[in-house]
């Protein structure tokens, strides 16, 4: 849409997880923090243990979790 886009904002996974690690905690522990692993072949889901499979990973939070962990914190 070029300049008629509108601004999105939300939070980034990536940048969740750093930060409790830099503070020495494992993001996975807490609910807010959500990642997906599974193998693909040509695109489709397969076993890891198939020739060929490739480990794809997807990481994602839970809003609501984040901001009453950050109101918990205030």
């Amino acid at each position: 849409k070029g300049e008629a886009a509108r601004i999105h904002v939300g939070l980034v996974a990536q940048e969740i997880e750093a930060a409790f690690t830099a503070e020495g905690l494992d993001a996975n522990n807490y609910g807010m923090f959500c990642r997906d692993v599974w193998h693909e072949k040509d695109g489709d889901v397969c076993d890891a243990e198939e020739e060929g499979a490739v480990e794809r990973e997807r990481l994602g939070v839970r809003t609501s979790e984040v901001l009453a962990f950050v109101i918990a914190a205030m």
